[in-house]
Protein backbone atom coordinates (compact mmCIF):
# COMPACT_ATOMS: atom_id res chain seq x y z
CA UNK A 1 0.00 0.00 0.00
CA UNK A 2 0.97 3.85 -0.73
CA UNK A 3 -0.12 7.04 0.35
CA UNK A 4 -0.75 9.04 -2.74
CA UNK A 5 0.46 12.54 -1.71
CA UNK A 6 -1.61 14.12 -4.49
CA UNK A 7 -5.19 13.08 -2.65
CA UNK A 8 -3.92 13.91 0.41
CA UNK A 9 -4.74 17.54 0.35
CA UNK A 10 -7.97 17.46 -1.89
CA UNK A 11 -9.10 15.26 1.07
CA UNK A 12 -8.54 17.59 3.80
CA UNK A 13 -4.87 17.46 4.94
CA UNK A 14 -2.80 20.44 5.62
CA UNK A 15 0.63 19.97 4.74
CA UNK A 16 3.45 21.57 7.20
CA UNK A 17 6.66 21.68 6.90
CA UNK A 18 7.82 17.55 6.85
CA UNK A 19 4.40 16.50 7.03
CA UNK A 20 0.43 16.25 6.10
CA UNK A 21 -1.67 16.69 9.04
CA UNK A 22 -6.12 15.53 8.84
CA UNK A 23 -8.17 15.77 11.77
CA UNK A 24 -11.30 14.81 11.69
CA UNK A 25 -14.60 15.55 14.71
CA UNK A 26 -15.85 12.64 16.00
CA UNK A 27 -18.67 12.04 18.33
CA UNK A 28 -20.55 15.28 18.72
CA UNK A 29 -17.08 16.89 18.08
CA UNK A 30 -16.39 15.33 21.81
CA UNK A 31 -13.02 13.94 20.13
CA UNK A 32 -10.79 14.32 16.86
CA UNK A 33 -8.86 11.75 15.04
CA UNK A 34 -5.30 13.33 14.20
CA UNK A 35 -3.70 11.50 11.19
CA UNK A 36 -0.25 12.39 10.26
CA UNK A 37 2.37 11.54 7.44
CA UNK A 38 5.97 11.40 7.49
CA UNK A 39 7.73 10.12 4.18
CA UNK A 40 4.94 7.38 3.64
CA UNK A 41 4.51 6.65 7.10
CA UNK A 42 1.31 6.90 9.34
CA UNK A 43 0.63 8.09 12.81
CA UNK A 44 -2.76 8.22 14.34
CA UNK A 45 -3.80 8.93 17.34
CA UNK A 46 -7.79 9.80 18.76
CA UNK A 47 -7.44 13.78 21.13
CA UNK A 48 -10.14 14.43 23.84
CA UNK A 49 -11.20 17.72 22.22
CA UNK A 50 -12.03 19.12 25.83
CA UNK A 51 -8.64 18.68 27.56
CA UNK A 52 -6.82 18.85 24.24
CA UNK A 53 -4.67 15.42 25.09
CA UNK A 54 -4.81 11.96 23.62
CA UNK A 55 -7.15 9.80 24.58
CA UNK A 56 -5.54 6.79 25.42
CA UNK A 57 -8.61 4.96 27.32
CA UNK A 58 -10.00 3.12 24.21
CA UNK A 59 -5.92 1.22 23.98
CA UNK A 60 -5.83 0.76 28.19
CA UNK A 61 -9.61 -0.24 28.53
CA UNK A 62 -10.90 -1.33 25.38
CA UNK A 63 -14.08 -2.83 26.96
CA UNK A 64 -17.86 -0.62 27.60
CA UNK A 65 -19.86 0.78 25.30
CA UNK A 66 -18.49 4.01 25.62
CA UNK A 67 -15.17 3.08 24.39
CA UNK A 68 -16.39 0.62 21.88
CA UNK A 69 -18.32 3.77 20.24
CA UNK A 70 -15.28 5.92 20.06
CA UNK A 71 -13.32 2.93 18.78
CA UNK A 72 -15.61 2.36 16.04
CA UNK A 73 -15.65 6.47 15.14
CA UNK A 74 -11.92 5.98 14.85
CA UNK A 75 -12.07 2.74 12.56
CA UNK A 76 -14.65 4.62 10.41
CA UNK A 77 -12.40 7.55 9.95
CA UNK A 78 -9.35 5.34 8.61
CA UNK A 79 -11.16 3.20 6.95
CA UNK A 80 -12.43 6.39 4.75
CA UNK A 81 -8.45 7.66 4.60
CA UNK A 82 -7.22 4.44 3.51
CA UNK A 83 -10.11 4.25 0.54
CA UNK A 84 -9.52 7.97 -0.54
CA UNK A 85 -5.66 8.70 -0.29
CA UNK A 86 -4.15 4.95 -0.40
CA UNK A 87 -3.09 3.16 -3.25
CA UNK A 88 -2.99 -0.84 -2.81
CA UNK A 89 -0.09 -1.94 -4.46
CA UNK A 90 0.59 -5.85 -5.23
CA UNK A 91 4.47 -5.50 -6.39
CA UNK A 92 7.56 -3.95 -5.65
CA UNK A 93 8.00 -1.34 -8.03
CA UNK A 94 5.81 1.08 -10.09
CA UNK A 95 6.02 -0.59 -13.98
CA UNK A 96 5.08 -3.92 -12.30
CA UNK A 97 2.27 -2.49 -10.98
CA UNK A 98 1.36 -0.74 -14.20
CA UNK A 99 1.38 -3.97 -16.08
CA UNK A 100 -0.66 -5.75 -13.29
CA UNK A 101 -3.60 -3.69 -13.60
CA UNK A 102 -3.32 -4.38 -17.31
CA UNK A 103 -2.87 -7.98 -17.42
CA UNK A 104 -5.82 -10.02 -18.96
CA UNK A 105 -6.61 -12.17 -16.19
CA UNK A 106 -5.55 -11.41 -11.85
CA UNK A 107 -2.82 -13.12 -10.74
CA UNK A 108 -2.45 -15.89 -8.45
CA UNK A 109 0.05 -16.15 -5.95
CA UNK A 110 0.59 -20.25 -5.24
CA UNK A 111 3.85 -20.15 -3.67
CA UNK A 112 4.14 -20.14 0.00
CA UNK A 113 7.52 -19.51 0.38
CA UNK A 114 7.54 -17.03 -2.34
CA UNK A 115 4.14 -15.01 -1.45
CA UNK A 116 4.84 -11.84 -3.53
CA UNK A 117 5.51 -14.57 -7.01
CA UNK A 118 1.96 -13.55 -9.19
CA UNK A 119 1.32 -15.86 -11.64
CA UNK A 120 -1.20 -15.66 -14.63
CA UNK A 121 -3.34 -18.39 -16.07
CA UNK A 122 -5.60 -18.81 -18.84
CA UNK A 123 -7.29 -21.99 -19.22
CA UNK A 124 -5.34 -23.11 -15.99
CA UNK A 125 -1.77 -22.64 -17.30
CA UNK A 126 0.51 -20.04 -16.83
CA UNK A 127 1.02 -17.54 -19.44
CA UNK A 128 2.95 -15.11 -17.21
CA UNK A 129 4.80 -15.12 -13.86
CA UNK A 130 6.22 -12.20 -11.38
CA UNK A 131 8.86 -12.42 -9.80
CA UNK A 132 11.28 -10.20 -7.92
CA UNK A 133 15.12 -11.62 -7.65
CA UNK A 134 18.47 -10.40 -7.22
CA UNK A 135 19.68 -8.69 -10.78
CA UNK A 136 23.18 -10.60 -10.04
CA UNK A 137 20.63 -14.27 -11.33
CA UNK A 138 20.25 -12.31 -14.71
CA UNK A 139 24.09 -10.96 -14.85
CA UNK A 140 23.18 -7.83 -14.71
CA UNK A 141 24.55 -6.28 -11.19
CA UNK A 142 23.24 -6.04 -8.15
CA UNK A 143 19.81 -4.95 -5.81
CA UNK A 144 16.33 -6.50 -6.24
CA UNK A 145 14.51 -6.09 -9.56
CA UNK A 146 10.89 -7.65 -10.93
CA UNK A 147 10.81 -9.69 -13.58
CA UNK A 148 7.80 -11.10 -15.85
CA UNK A 149 8.62 -14.93 -17.42
CA UNK A 150 6.50 -15.03 -20.98
CA UNK A 151 6.43 -17.47 -23.26
CA UNK A 152 8.01 -16.52 -26.50
CA UNK A 153 10.17 -17.70 -29.27
CA UNK A 154 13.62 -16.71 -27.11
CA UNK A 155 15.97 -17.12 -30.60
CA UNK A 156 14.19 -14.25 -31.73
CA UNK A 157 14.21 -11.81 -28.58
CA UNK A 158 17.69 -12.20 -26.48
CA UNK A 159 19.10 -9.49 -28.73
CA UNK A 160 17.23 -6.78 -27.08
CA UNK A 161 17.82 -4.74 -23.91
CA UNK A 162 15.83 -5.84 -21.22
CA UNK A 163 15.29 -9.10 -22.32
CA UNK A 164 16.58 -11.93 -20.40
CA UNK A 165 16.91 -15.81 -20.89
CA UNK A 166 13.96 -17.12 -18.45
CA UNK A 167 14.50 -17.55 -14.84
CA UNK A 168 13.67 -21.00 -13.63
CA UNK A 169 11.93 -22.09 -16.62
CA UNK A 170 12.41 -23.16 -20.18
CA UNK A 171 14.81 -21.07 -21.51
CA UNK A 172 13.92 -22.23 -25.53
CA UNK A 173 10.01 -21.53 -24.89
CA UNK A 174 10.31 -18.57 -22.00
CA UNK A 175 11.81 -15.39 -21.83
CA UNK A 176 12.14 -12.79 -18.76
CA UNK A 177 11.62 -9.81 -18.90
CA UNK A 178 12.88 -6.62 -16.55
CA UNK A 179 10.25 -4.59 -15.21
CA UNK A 180 12.84 -1.62 -14.69
CA UNK A 181 11.22 0.67 -17.56
CA UNK A 182 13.59 -0.69 -19.90
CA UNK A 183 10.76 -1.87 -22.22
CA UNK A 184 7.90 0.49 -22.30
CA UNK A 185 4.77 -1.23 -20.96
CA UNK A 186 3.31 -1.10 -24.25
CA UNK A 187 6.18 -3.21 -25.14
CA UNK A 188 5.92 -5.50 -22.70
CA UNK A 189 2.02 -5.79 -23.03
CA UNK A 190 2.92 -7.17 -26.25
CA UNK A 191 5.14 -9.78 -25.82
CA UNK A 192 2.56 -10.73 -22.82
CA UNK A 193 -0.30 -10.33 -25.11
CA UNK A 194 1.76 -13.08 -27.31
CA UNK A 195 2.10 -15.43 -24.36
CA UNK A 196 -1.62 -15.31 -23.34
CA UNK A 197 -2.38 -15.92 -27.38
CA UNK A 198 0.07 -19.10 -27.26
CA UNK A 199 -1.86 -20.49 -24.36
CA UNK A 200 -4.78 -22.55 -25.14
Amino acid sequence: MRIAETRLIPYGFIKQEHSYVYVCPILDRQFSVCIQIIHQQIKSQIVDNETQEPYIVWKTHPEGRFVQSVRSAYDQVMHDFFQHCCIVETYRFAQTNRIDAQMPTQATFPFRKYPSYGAYKRHGKWYALIQCIDKEKLGIGQGPIEIINVKANASQCLHRLGIYPAWHMNKQHWISIGLDDTLTDEEILSYIQDSFDRTV
